[in-house]
């Protein structure tokens, strides 16, 4: 096997099995540590609050603005990034270039995923902007 045919197959297969299992091996740390914690504060019963522990070892949680702002800007992004790709493929369809071939084709098929990828985030956010907007109309009646 040639050093180039290796290349692709550990790009494709053995990459996405070892990040996959860095983030499980860290995660299975992660929780080994926070139960160690926990039996130690349990072992000692000094009147420590195991809820209030457990409540600051947990990652934070998103508030709903947070959400909110990070599907507009995937959304802006992707939609960004789809509509250059689909220009670039449409100049070079206009400059010339045959509409079976790999300069016009590519871009436009990746900017068309990009673009509908980007739509979807922005549809989500605005549907979630509105129902925000309705909650709260509904909590102050």
């Amino acid at each position: 096997m040639n050093h180039i045919d290796i290349l692709p197959f550990c790009i494709c297969f053995i990459m996405p099995i070892a990040i996959v299992l860095i983030t499980s091996i860290q995660k299975m740390y992660q929780n080994k540590q926070m139960t160690r914690l926990l039996e130690k504060a349990i072992d000692k019963d000094a009147g420590i609050d195991i809820e209030r522990i457990n409540d600051m070892i947990r990652k934070p949680r998103r508030t709903y603005r947070e959400r909110l702002t990070r599907h507009l800007l995937s959304g802006c992004i992707f939609s960004l990034i789809g509509l250059v790709l689909i220009i670039c493929g449409l100049v070079s369809w206009a400059d010339g270039t045959a509409f079976s071939s790999d300069p016009v084709t590519l871009p436009l098929v990746f900017g068309g995923i990009s673009l509908a990828i980007g739509l979807s985030f922005l549809i989500v956010f605005f549907v979630m902007r509105r129902q925000a907007q309705t909650g709260d109309e509904e909590e102050k009646k």
